[in-house]
Parts: structure tokens; sequence; C-alpha cells
């Protein structure tokens, strides 16, 4: 079978595919269900955006309802709460002695949620500004010391 002919058999199968991701799936899983090759579907992801979007179900899923709410929870703060347990004779069952508060707030988790969100407020790179007037007159003073090294030689 030429790569070609896999994708009706992919399309056809797209929600299908959405499922099988969402179940947790591999890519290998899936080209098995669908009885087709691994590189084929690769190859269908990299040319239609429909077909990626599909496979990429289970990642934007995870990310979106798992990992997101827990980076923003980690940015904010959070309540954490220890209890001391100390046995009691008397009652002969554990009882809370001290209860601590205290609130976690990752700072390293703040500031990648901070480039992630407004990259060119807290991003890395910083653009620099180039006065071209000032480069045409360092350029041309280079070049005329260059010259002047060459003529001295």
């Amino acid at each position: 079978m030429c790569i070609k002919d896999y994708k009706p058999i992919i399309d056809d199968n797209l929600e299908n595919i959405e499922i099988w991701r969402a179940e947790g799936k591999t890519v290998d899983e899936v080209c098995k269900k669908l009885r087709i090759k691994k590189g084929a579907m690769y190859y269908w992801m990299h040319k239609d955006r429909a077909i990626k979007d599909a496979m990429d179900y289970l990642n934007t899923w995870i990310l979106n309802e798992e990992v997101e709410p827990t980076l923003r929870r980690l940015a904010v703060g959070y309540e954490k709460i220890d209890q001391i347990l100390k046995y009691s004779p008397k009652t002969k069952r554990m009882e809370v002695v001290e209860e601590r508060r205290t609130t976690m707030i990752d700072s390293k988790v703040t500031m990648f949620l901070a480039k992630a969100l407004d990259p060119k407020k807290y991003g890395d790179k910083q653009q620099i500004e180039i006065n071209q007037m000032e480069l045409d007159e360092s350029l041309e003073s280079l070049l005329a010391s260059k010259k002047e090294e060459e003529d001295n030689e």
C-alpha cells in the first residue's frame, strides 16, 4: 500500500483516534488499531493539521486539565496544613496536637508562567536598537584605521 492510500483510512477515523488518544493509547497502538504503518501516520500528521490535532488530543488534554491548573496553583500559592499527631493513652487514639499552616508559593513556577503568558514583558530576550548613523560612523572609522595600518606596513 502506498503512503497516500492511508489518508482516507485516517480521515474516516479521526473521532476514534481522539477517543483512543484520550484513553491513553500510544501512536503505535492507534496505528495497529487502524492497521496502518506508523511512518504513514507521522507523514500525515506532518501534512494534515486535523490529523495532527487528533493525535495530539491526549497531550492537549493533559496540559489543559492537569498541568496548567497545577502550575497556576503553585504560582499563586496555596495553603498547606501539617498536622502533628500524638498518641493519647486516655483515648487510645492518635490526636491532633498542633496544626501548622504555611502558604506555599514556587517562585520558579511563577516566573515560568509569567514568561509563558506575557513573553514581551517577562521574556528573557532583549531587543537592542541600533542607531544606523552611529553604526556607519563606527564602520568608517574602523575601515580608516585598518587602511592606515596597511599603508604603514
